[in-house]
């Protein structure tokens, strides 16, 4: 009977309350919440241009 008890501690450990979008923005740890549109901002850009130059590569 006492392994049902650890089993279910084992579940809610594996439930994750953060979600991941908040996880990435928390990992750039911006000093106030208005940098992040900032940070989003570059984040698309640098995507962008990484595909860009995925394209020119298989040009």
């Amino acid at each position: 009977a006492s392994a049902v008890p650890s089993q279910r501690r084992g579940d809610v450990g594996l439930q994750d309350p953060i979600p991941a979008s908040v996880r990435i923005l928390t990992a750039f740890k911006p000093k106030t919440w208005s940098e992040i549109p900032r940070l989003v901002r570059e984040r698309r850009q640098a995507t962008r241009e990484a595909k860009k130059l995925r394209q020119s590569m298989q040009e």
